[in-house]
């Protein structure tokens, strides 16, 4: 019986690192950019996707022609964290 417990345990375990790697690509209208400097950080909001997204200093360039022009950017992010690992313009 410990067996079946321990095979579950090891099954779920490797899931959820697996689940942990994927990522999202998405094409996806910036609505607000938010700064937090106690994290260094930017918080995202996008239109017709709920959520806070966060993002590093290097993708900002492409999120803001996306908050000026109105316009949907491809946006490539974790599902588990909302961390935004790269943003296209297309």
């Amino acid at each position: 019986m410990k067996w079946i417990r321990y095979s579950l345990f090891l099954i779920f375990m490797i899931s959820a690192s697996v689940a942990h790697s994927i990522e999202v690509d998405e094409k996806l209208q910036t609505e607000k950019i938010v700064y937090k400097p106690s994290h260094d950080i930017y918080a995202l909001f996008f239109k017709y996707r709920a959520g806070v997204y966060h993002s590093s200093k290097k993708h900002l360039p492409c999120l803001k022609k996306s908050l000026e022009s109105q316009k949907e950017v491809l946006i490539s992010f974790n599902p588990k964290s909302l961390v935004i690992s790269q943003c296209q313009i297309e």
